[in-house]
């Protein structure tokens, strides 16, 4: 049940969401790290980031059913859901090739604090390589 209402919540934050809040979103709703934490992660402030955990929940509620349990997400969401099922399970086996596999060729990534911003599937797969060895 955990997961089942966890993939909605992700599904439309990462289409709805700007990408602060959906960051704040995830380090803190989905990960459960202090507020703190994200403040030091993402080089903004407590208060900030507080503030941007309730925009993103407030996002939230434009989209989702009052009780997760009444999530459907229509036929039309088949593609966008077995898509975001796929992604979930490579990131909890941590199969990365897979979760490469599943990128567009247009796919831009960045990572603040980290300046940057890396465009296209091999540059984001090999920068998330060389962060992934440096851990």
């Amino acid at each position: 049940m955990a997961r089942e209402t966890i993939e909605p919540a992700y599904l439309v934050s990462v289409q709805h969401l700007a990408p602060r809040p959906r960051a704040v979103l995830i380090l803190r709703d989905v990960l459960g790290r202090p507020a703190k934490d994200v403040s030091e992660c993402l080089g903004d402030s407590v208060n900030s980031v507080n503030s941007a955990l309730q925009r993103a929940r407030a996002g939230l509620r434009e989209y989702l059913p009052a009780e997760r349990q009444d999530w459907t997400g229509g036929d039309q969401d088949a593609g966008t859901r077995d898509l975001v099922r796929r992604c979930t399970d490579a990131g909890v086996t941590t199969d990365v090739d897979g979760l490469a596999t599943m990128l567009r060729d247009d796919v831009c990534c960045s990572m603040p604090p980290a300046p940057g911003l890396c465009i296209g599937r091999d540059a984001v797969v090999n920068t998330g390589s060389r962060a992934v060895l440096r851990t």
